[in-house]
């Protein structure tokens, strides 16, 4: 984006007051605090992990669907380790919840489509046993596993109140998109993950090509994760 990346080594030449760690995840946090450790640096956390405004707003718009009967089942394409599943069904106790993934990771034939932007097998430290496992006390989630929208098979007849699209690449979120939205009922909503991504721009250009076939206009979130927002009018 134009901006000079510093390598920590050159940091302390640069004489700053302190060094602000601004991302999310203890992991990744303590990678850089080590390489900055050794040039004596003041290291500020904000506490990010604890400030999500994708979690905040689904909050927000599961208590309004469900104040406003809004008619549907619950889904997610783009499951990984199910932690925002999690919160689905949290928000959603009593409706059907299903959740998609391949659970080995991005697919070669999605991968097609996004030039050098991730490769086969990126997120695939998962599985379905493991997420399954996580929703044992939760009777009504189903989880679906292979590449969509060949699993959709058989779901056609469904209707959706929310949707979580989280599959990152161009393929799997526009394949998402033409599945659930026309099966979302009035006053359902698709929340949209990696909209405004450079990591994974192929989701926003998804997103985008949808929308202009549709003439529909996309609500962006300024959060972390560049979320958009659809509504399905009444």
């Amino acid at each position: 984006m134009g901006l000079r990346v510093y390598a920590a080594h050159e940091l302390a030449g640069l004489h700053p007051e302190a060094v602000m760690l601004a991302l999310k995840g203890a992991d990744r946090r303590a990678e850089i605090a080590a390489q900055l450790r050794p040039y004596a640096l003041e290291i500020i956390l904000p506490p990010l992990d604890a400030l999500d405004i994708r979690r905040a707003e689904l909050h927000l718009l599961s208590e309004q669907i469900n104040s406003r009967t809004v008619a549907g089942s619950v889904a997610e394409l783009g499951v990984y380790k199910g932690d925002f599943a999690l919160e689905l069904a949290a928000c959603f106790p009593n409706r059907p919840l299903y959740l998609f993934d391949t659970f080995t990771g991005f697919a070669e034939a999605d991968l097609s489509l996004e030039g050098s932007n991730g490769k086969a097998g990126d997120f695939s430290d998962t599985s379905f046993e493991q997420v399954s496992a996580r929703f044992t006390p939760y009777p009504n989630v189903t989880i679906i596993k292979g590449h969509f929208p060949e699993t959709a098979l058989g779901y056609e007849g469904e209707r959706f109140c929310f949707v979580s699209l989280d599959a990152d690449l161009y393929g799997p979120v526009y394949e998402g998109l033409r599945f659930f939205y026309p099966r979302l009922s009035p006053g359902g909503c698709i929340l949209v993950d990696d909209a405004d991504s450079s990591q994974y721009p192929g989701a926003g250009k998804a997103l985008r090509a949808f929308c202009e076939e549709e003439a529909l206009f996309p609500v962006p979130f300024c959060d972390v994760h560049g979320s958009a927002l659809l509504l399905k009018p009444h």
